[in-house]
């Protein structure tokens, strides 16, 4: 990391390591195998820092935190049984970033990373497969790994098959490109197909969404882009567990007595540990690069102008949050809009919101784990993924009660319990779906969203509506909009990256670039945005495919061209 800048963001040396190298339960292959890959058509090793970098890894040093010199993300795990070292994978991957500007490189926490995954995981499963199918490959890994061959043999052809399952689950009609994955399919893909043995619940994953910026997340009262886990007490653990059963999290489905849940490779622990360290996690800003000549200084007159701009046209939504004085965890309050409303691409939320899934060996396990009706036998995937994150919270609960708190010991009789539709005597409220305020009925809700799908040319909704109604909750199809600390930092736009820059974001929806290039960290500090031109390593991005829309979020885009300057100009101070 020699010659990278970092700034002043609430972290120290040890607070960063932590954040880069801690576990969190993500197990994938072996770490010895990993370190003794080849590439695909090369012997050069997989992990070289070079490669890595090509897939848009970070590289980072070696030290007492990453012994082995993993890139930022990159981590030494364990698997559910815990009997040897495993290659894992933390949110730093995805949410650390760099950007180059002036001839200087700076290292952003917290900010969307170029992290190419799904190309990562094809060079993986490629380096895996050609290592079983090649004697000499295999020869020379065997020697690195120090195993006996036969044996050794034998388990790469198991995990062979594992790593194809996984792919064949999670297939993706087009690459997401640098910078976004199709996080919500894939969690509930591991869950209700790969978990429960029910590979016919497996959906393609058409609706890719950029990975979100993170400073200021602890104090969200929503999370994700869609809204759909409220971020107080144990609901952030919640989201946590549920992001790491969509990055190879392994969970036994099979309901122990003491103590009480599913056993888990998922290091609670490290999760409260990851997520308190966001705590103090500050947005990076801008008149620190002016600072350092890495970007030219503000206007103050323009951003003067352009916050008023912002008070009339923007502020209504994305509310600001001083990022010194911040409000408590999951305080503020964000604005979540009905998808028609806000006319984004609708693919990610009532992908979600509609899914069903066959519930196969959970049928009839209470939706809560401890609470709640049982679930159907044909029930809303989500309903199967909070069951099974509250199981595996259930588990941890006696070693880490600190973290899951009493929310979870008693039943989950607040927030959590309204969450899941429980009043607080622990009986289900019965309740009718409501996509985005558009619809009465469960069945409208599914028509409307396969209509809006169709207009994007996605096809089909995937999945079934049971006609009894069994199971039946509020399941609003909404995006969040989130304070825009230093937003600046983040593109491209819109919640699936559709969008290369703000000054295009402000352009009329049909006047937005129908193709662009993304994975580049050459920063505009005019149009604000990443270099969007082709280059190498760079993917382009089409708009036409599904899942990529840019149209909707039309405000301010009517203003005259000084007004959006002003407003763009306002918008670096953030």
């Amino acid at each position: 990391m020699d010659g990278v800048i970092f700034l002043e963001q609430g972290w120290d040396d040890d607070a960063r390591r932590l954040f880069y190298n801690e576990p969190q339960g993500s197990p994938i292959v072996p770490l010895a195998w990993f370190l003794a890959l080849e590439q695909p058509g090369s012997e050069a090793l997989l992990s070289d820092d070079d490669y890595l970098a090509s897939l848009g890894l970070i590289p980072e040093s070696r030290h007492f935190k990453n012994p082995n010199g993993l890139p930022v993300g990159l981590t030494e795990d364990h698997n559910l049984l815990g009997d040897e070292p495993m290659l894992g994978m933390n949110c730093s991957a995805c949410h650390v970033g760099r950007m180059t500007a002036n001839g200087k490189t700076v290292q952003l926490d917290g900010a969307p990373a170029n992290f190419d995954f799904w190309r990562f995981m094809e060079a993986l499963d490629d380096a895996l497969e050609a290592t079983l199918d090649d004697p000499e490959r295999f020869a020379r890994f065997a020697a690195r790994v120090g195993e006996d061959p036969a044996g050794l043999r034998a388990r790469l052809r198991k995990v062979v098959r594992e790593r194809q399952d996984w792919g064949v689950r999670n297939a993706a009609p087009h690459q997401p490109g640098p910078g976004r994955v199709d996080a919500l399919t894939v969690i509930l893909n591991q869950v209700t197909a790969g978990m429960t043995g029910r590979p016919d619940n497996a959906r393609p994953a058409t609706a890719p969404v950029s990975y979100p910026f993170v400073w200021g997340a602890p104090y969200l009262d929503f999370v994700q882009y869609n809204g759909a886990v409220p971020n107080i007490g144990a609901g952030a653990l919640a989201r946590n567990v549920g992001q790491v059963l969509g990055v190879f999290g392994q969970v036994s489905l099979v309901s122990s007595t003491l103590p009480p849940g599913y056993a888990s490779s998922i290091s609670l622990g490290n999760l409260g540990d990851l997520e308190h360290s966001l705590e103090t996690l500050l947005p990076p800003k801008w008149d620190d690069l002016a600072a350092e000549g890495i970007l030219p200084p503000i206007d103050e007159a323009r951003a003067a102008r352009g916050a008023e701009i912002f008070d009339k046209t923007c502020k209504g939504c994305h509310g600001l949050m001083d990022a010194a004085k911040r409000p408590a965890l999951a305080g503020f309050k964000t604005t979540l809009i009905p998808v028609d409303e806000i006319g984004t691409d609708p693919a990610t939320t009532v992908g979600f919101a509609t899914r069903r899934a066959a519930s196969g060996p959970l049928t009839g396990a209470k939706e809560g784990f401890a609470v709640g009706e049982p679930l159907c036998e044909v029930a809303y995937a989500s309903e199967i993924l909070i069951h099974v994150s509250l199981g595996v919270l259930a588990h941890e609960a006696a070693s880490h009660a600190r973290q899951i708190g009493n929310a979870l010991l008693h039943g989950f009789t607040t927030k959590i319990s309204g969450w899941l539709g429980f009043d607080s005597s622990g009986n289900t409220h019965q309740r009718r779906t409501v996509l985005g305020g558009f619809t009465k009925s469960a069945d409208g809700g599914y028509r409307k969203a396969k209509q809006i799908l169709q207009s994007i040319g996605s096809g089909k909704v995937q999945g079934t509506i049971d006609p009894t109604g069994c199971g039946e909750k509020e399941l609003p199809a909404n995006y969040r909009a989130r304070p825009l600390n230093a937003v600046w930092a983040t593109s491209p736009f819109l919640h699936n990256g559709s969008v290369p820059s703000l000054e295009a974001l402000l352009t009329p929806p049909a006047e937005r670039p129908a193709t662009f290039h993304v994975g580049a960290t050459e920063f505009d500090p005019v149009a604000v945005g990443y270099a969007s031109g082709p280059g190498e390593g760079r993917v382009l991005y089409d708009t036409s495919l599904p899942g990529n829309s840019n149209k909707g979020h039309d405000k301010g885009t009517g203003l005259d061209p000084e007004a959006k300057m002003d407003l763009l100009e306002y918008l670096k101070t953030l």
